[in-house]
């Protein structure tokens, strides 16, 4: 009996110095404001439709809004080309580096690379997937 009474009383005693120390730590400051663009990009994307039922847009505002969508798309296809081409280009270049790397290596460190690689992916280093 007095050993339940005598682990009750310590671990009163113990929970309530944690807590006092517990009490010392100041809380973490608050994020800093977030810019508005960033704000933005977080938003969820809402699909042509749901602009037009939540903003009421008349039949000749969703014609137009629908040519300012599809002129957008074409004026943005030959960038999305060049950005698709440059990605490829830098996966050449970074796969030509990894092939002089490799050959200042000993046949002991190709090794231990590749374990290196095994351990830090699951799967293999694959390209850049291409966007359409």
């Amino acid at each position: 009996m007095n050993k339940i009474i005598l682990s009750g009383i310590s671990l009163s005693l113990l929970l309530g110095a944690t807590g006092a120390f517990a009490a010392d730590v100041p809380p973490p400051p608050p994020p800093p404001d977030r810019p508005m663009l960033e704000n933005v990009l977080k938003a969820p994307r809402f699909s042509p439709k749901h602009f037009e039922e939540k903003l009421h847009l008349t039949k000749e505002q969703k014609e137009r809004a629908k040519e300012i969508r599809e002129e957008g798309r074409e004026k943005l296809k030959p960038i999305m080309e060049e950005m698709k081409a440059l990605r490829k280009k830098a996966d050449e270049i970074r796969k030509d580096n990894m092939e002089e790397f490799e050959k200042i290596l000993t046949p002991e460190q190709r090794k231990i690379l590749k374990s290196f690689e095994k351990g830090r992916h699951k799967k293999p280093i694959k390209p850049h997937k291409d966007i359409d």
